[in-house]
């Protein structure tokens, strides 16, 4: 194989002016070298365009996957003084965890209840202090309910709750 002589800068302009690429004529001002294909506005704004609608689609199935949307009875007397009859309730069906204080709905026996995780007490004496539901609790992720209005089911009658009893928690009241 030969070896050619190593380009001159006349050589190399009427090289470049003899490519086929080089030959067509130039659609815009050129700053710099080309590094890949040119995305037009309205290409861009297509794939933009598209993003939005995929998310927004996804957000929506794992908004409608995760949440819903409860009434309470109008008849019915709430367990709670936050919670009245005929509220509408956004439920978090699958909660990663409930804190005290949280307003959740909880199953024991096959029917559904409301009440109020409750928070710890405040121990007087850390060496003696126990909370209520760890004498009778065998799994220590057991919850302790607690409610507003006596003659509801809490924990007081019922005993401590395992976590897994927890059907959803309560985001907002509307």
């Amino acid at each position: 194989m030969k070896s050619q002589p190593p380009a001159t800068g006349d050589d190399f302009g009427e090289h470049r002016r003899s490519t086929p690429a080089a030959a067509g004529p130039r659609t815009g001002p050129r700053t710099g070298p080309r590094t890949g294909p040119r995305i037009r506005p309205r290409d861009l704004q297509r794939i933009v365009r598209r993003v939005v609608v995929l998310a927004t689609a996804g957000f929506a199935l794992y908004g409608l996957w995760r949440y819903d949307v409860e009434t309470m009875p109008a008849e019915a007397v709430s367990p709670l003084h936050a919670v009245g009859g005929g509220d509408r309730l956004l439920l978090d069906r699958r909660p990663p965890r409930v804190e005290p204080r949280d307003i959740v709905l909880f199953d024991r026996d096959g029917a559904l209840y409301l009440g109020r995780i409750a928070p710890l007490p405040a121990p007087a004496d850390r060496r003696s202090w126990r909370a209520p539901w760890e004498h009778t609790a065998a799994d220590p992720r057991a919850l302790w309910i607690e409610v507003d209005r006596p003659g509801h089911p809490a924990s007081a009658e019922l005993g401590p709750m395992p976590a897994a009893a927890v059907r959803a928690r309560v985001v907002a009241i509307l």
